[in-house]
């Protein structure tokens, strides 16, 4: 994705590869409505890196 120097933008740190959430900065006027979201897509990704190393030790120990 092509970002525009000098716009600014939410995201989280993981928005390319698994989170999704982005949002431009000029698209919304509620910061802390931003920054819940946020804070649920990082515990989403929290739970899924649990349950893919849950599932790995499985996978090891079969």
């Amino acid at each position: 994705m092509d970002l525009p120097f000098g716009k600014q933008f939410y995201g989280c740190h993981h928005w390319l590869s698994t989170c999704g959430f982005f949002k431009w900065a000029e698209e919304t006027d509620d910061f802390h409505q931003l920054q819940m979201a946020l804070m649920n897509k990082n515990i989403e990704i929290v739970k899924l890196e649990a349950e893919n190393k849950s599932l790995k030790e499985q996978l090891a120990r079969t």
